[in-house]
């Protein structure tokens, strides 16, 4: 069969062109689910490898998933996140970008505190989450901050909700059925706080591995952890004042230094230090 060599050459062409195509989907996609560093001052550093290294950052650093993001004393940094909002990391703070997938964004807050603004509510198939060692939130579009270490974590929120769960291993939980599995978290809506802390956990965990498997045995427990959970949710006392003094903080990026550590010196009064 005789084939034209014009054929031939428009084919290689079309062929050219769709892979074209889909690098620039792909890059797309990827500068999407980047975040990048818009404002810091003092001491704050990125580590691309678990923290083996640390670098200096800059105002349009890049920060992509798997990424740490640190503040040293007296310092802080904003985040932009695309089509999502803006995270304040504050001083003595450390964040890890767990996940920049399609749809799909996970931020854990490691130490320290973590400011942020979700301007853009989700969709329906999307989901942006906040984690700790000790407990999950999930958020829709809302204003909230998170303090957090290993044994402990608190939430204020400013405006929105926010669904509040324990950070527990639980055997069989895709055997419970829906309604026992809405006891696994609380709603933390505008004005209020909550605190968990680790030892719960443990606590909780230790009276699911008595119930070994007994489904209507784990409902119970879980029920009696709800309304614990339930009691823990009260009155926010400062997240509003954080939040008026961030936006403060963004109208004026020009500042010298000595304006830079006057508002170190707000965010610590806020913060009861």
């Amino acid at each position: 069969m005789k084939i034209h060599k014009t054929a031939v050459i428009s084919a290689a062409v079309a062929v050219t062109m769709i892979a074209a195509f889909c690098v620039t989907l792909v890059f797309a996609a990827n500068s999407a689910r980047t975040y990048t560093i818009d404002t810091l001052v003092g001491s704050v550093q990125v580590s691309a490898d678990s923290g083996s290294t640390w670098n200096d950052a800059s105002v349009g650093t890049p920060v992509t998933e798997s990424m740490l993001v640190k503040t040293g004393s007296s310092s802080y940094c904003d985040i932009t996140m695309p089509k999502r909002g803006t995270l304040r990391v504050t001083e003595n703070s450390q964040v890890l970008i767990s996940k920049l997938a399609a749809g799909v964004e996970q931020v854990k807050v490691q130490k320290g505190k973590g400011l942020f603004d979700i301007n853009q509510k989700l969709k329906d198939n999307e989901s942006f989450q906040v984690e700790s060692s000790v407990a999950v939130a999930a958020v829709r579009g809302t204003e909230f901050a998170i303090a957090a270490d290993d044994e402990n974590f608190n939430i204020q929120v400013v405006k929105g909700r926010v669904a509040v769960r324990r950070n527990v291993n639980i055997p069989n939980v895709d055997a419970l059925d829906p309604d026992t599995k809405k006891l696994l978290e609380v709603d933390t809506s505008a004005g209020q706080e909550a605190t968990l802390t680790m030892d719960e956990n443990r606590h909780l965990e230790d009276l699911i591995s008595r119930a070994k498997g007994d489904l209507q045995e784990m409902k119970q427990i879980l029920q009696s952890d709800n309304k614990v959970m339930l009691s823990k949710v009260k009155l926010a006392k400062n997240a509003k004042r954080l939040f008026d003094m961030m936006n403060e903080d963004e109208n004026q990026n020009g500042n010298t230094n000595d304006e830079d550590d006057d508002i170190i010196g707000k965010v610590n009064s806020r913060l009861g230090k």
